[in-house]
């Protein structure tokens, strides 16, 4: 499935995806970085979404099990947030 990154609300829905994808496949470490951006309260968005990119940086440097969609829809999330920052 191919993912709108068009507003927060489709961020979450896929980042609720991408956390159950990874407690598929037993993906821990990535998993815990993961749950503690959703529960961490934030005070801006550039903090919020800052701190995502990070993660997804560290989620495709380290090549978990997921699939090939999974892994296009973080880079494609990830040329979003860039996008948002440079913007």
């Amino acid at each position: 499935m191919n993912w709108s990154f068009d507003s927060p609300e489709h961020i979450q829905e896929f980042i609720v995806h991408l956390v159950n994808e990874l407690e598929g496949i037993g993906e821990t470490d990535l998993l815990r970085e993961l749950k503690d951006w959703r529960d961490t309260f934030y005070t801006t968005s550039t903090e919020y979404f800052g701190e995502l990119l990070v993660i997804i940086k560290q989620l495709l440097n380290n090549k978990p099990k997921l699939s090939r969609t999974d892994i296009k829809n973080l880079k494609r999330l990830m040329l979003t947030l860039e996008d948002v920052f440079r913007g």
